[in-house]
């Protein structure tokens, strides 16, 4: 994961609240999910209390069930991480759209 809090210049809130970042600025919890270089969704995790714009981006993850399914879409037969490697494999797997913009994160087992 990378964090990114308002002061540093890569976080998407370092500028306020506009219609594309408010999300970054609602609950910890939601999810914050947008396009990179329109190619790429990318998740990430609103990460402090409202208003303070702060979230984590989901870089990476390790598959605890699927792993067929996620063969099939990443058009692999490895077992190794490199298939949920890098934040835009990750959506790519969980069917993320950058249309998504704010909805509640419920962890649930598989």
């Amino acid at each position: 994961v990378e964090a990114y809090r308002p002061n540093d210049s890569a976080c998407h809130g370092r500028f306020g609240v506009t219609p594309g970042t408010a999300p970054v600025f609602g609950p910890g919890g939601h999810a914050y999910v947008y396009l990179c270089y329109g190619l790429h969704t990318m998740l990430n995790i609103v990460a402090d209390k409202e208003g303070v714009g702060a979230a984590v981006l989901i870089r990476s993850c390790a598959p605890v069930c699927g792993l067929e399914t996620i063969q099939q879409r990443r058009g692999q037969k490895t077992e190794k991480p490199v298939l949920l490697a890098g934040p835009g494999k990750v959506s790519f797997f969980i069917f993320l759209r950058y249309h998504l913009l704010v909805s509640d994160c419920w962890i649930c087992s598989c």
